[in-house]
């Protein structure tokens, strides 16, 4: 796939920037997931170290919300990555097929 491409009027894909968009999309959501695991578990020892602190709890509570937050924007992101492969994949064959097509009217004419 390296420097494959259209260019048309207004449109040019630089596939390989596709590829490696969608990887680190997925990378970055896979790591935000780790993050959100740290988080949760640090604000449970905070927690255990404080039992009876309403401070202490707040902050938990506020952890566990901002640690979903972090989950669901990871999911999003593996999401994103993973429909861009899909999107960058389907556009190759499309692109494959359509060269092949002209190149069939081309020994035509």
């Amino acid at each position: 796939m390296s420097g494959s491409g259209v260019v048309g009027e207004a449109c040019v894909v630089d596939a390989d920037a596709v590829a490696r968009f969608g990887r680190l999309a997925r990378q970055a959501g896979r790591e935000l997931d780790g993050v959100r695991g740290a988080a949760i578990r640090i604000a449970e020892l905070i927690g255990a170290l404080v039992p009876h602190s309403v401070t202490v709890s707040l902050l938990c509570e506020s952890t566990c919300t901002a640690a979903d937050l972090v989950q669901r924007s990871a999911d999003r992101l593996g999401g994103f990555g993973a429909r861009a492969e899909h999107a960058l994949t389907a556009f190759v064959e499309a692109d494959l097929a359509h060269g092949r097509l002209l190149a069939g009217l081309e020994v035509r004419i």
